[in-house]
């Protein structure tokens, strides 16, 4: 997998990229038992450089300019915030056909990586992701539910994944305006991670949305205290600041 990264890295051409997989997955020369692993980093490296650094509908083929909300998260290194950073304003971005394209593409590759497969985890994610900013809702929140139901009482990575799916739940509910079951899966992050603080600033939009502003005000509280002080929000002064 570090031998792809590395290969990954040095494809600069993405013309090339779209040349050696989009018309036929076959004329790669796929390393023997690395086939799911490609297929999972070239969809990632697909996804994450379609530069969909803000929320975007890929539902509606035909159109170039979408609406969308800003934010900054980096989830699970696939460089995608589905949480929008509590902002309410639109803007509108431009999406070109062959981005669309390589967002498909990249969907293609990791819905065909085998159930089986060590793979099959982090392909759901990627597939929640791109079911996002297609605003198909439900269908995100499934792929993210279906890895929490796969990774109960895991350890270690898979411990990780499951966290980020919860995170990614909580976002999916938030920018549904559905806060109160944001917050559910928010609380669901244990206080021993260090996933923890976000979960903490993040929850602060979602009490805030819904007028709690006392309880808003209390996670900042929170992470501005000493206890804090290595997990850095400034972003978390303007949500101070609005609720005042």
């Amino acid at each position: 997998v570090k031998q792809l990264n590395n290969l990954l890295r040095r494809l600069k051409d993405q013309a090339y990229l779209f040349d050696l997989v989009s018309n036929d997955y076959s004329v790669v020369k796929i390393p023997k038992g690395k086939g799911d692993a490609l297929k999972f980093e070239l969809a990632k490296y697909l996804f994450s450089t379609a530069n969909l650094d803000q929320n975007v509908d890929l539902s509606a083929k035909e159109k170039t300019n979408e609406t969308s909300s800003s934010g900054d998260d980096e989830g699970y290194s696939f460089g995608s915030d589905l949480f929008g950073g509590g902002s309410s304003g639109t803007t509108q971005k431009t999406i070109s056909a062959p981005r669309i394209e390589q967002i498909d593409l990249a969907e293609a590759l990791v819905k065909s990586i085998d159930k089986s497969s060590d793979f099959y985890l982090q392909s759901l994610f990627i597939e929640g992701v791109i079911a996002y900013y297609n605003q198909d809702f439900e269908l995100s929140l499934k792929k993210f539910l279906d890895i929490i139901s796969l990774t109960k009482n895991q350890k270690d990575e898979k411990k990780r994944l499951r966290e980020l799916a919860y995170f990614q739940i909580a976002r999916v509910h938030f920018g549904s305006q559905q806060p109160n079951h944001a917050l559910f899966y928010y609380d669901k992050i244990d206080q021993s991670s260090w996933n923890w603080p976000e979960a903490i600033y993040e929850s602060g939009w979602a009490h805030y949305r819904l007028g709690n502003y006392g309880k808003a005000l209390g996670n900042l509280i929170s992470l501005h205290s000493p206890f804090f002080v290595d997990f850095p929000f400034p972003e978390s002064h303007i949500l101070e600041a609005v609720i005042y």
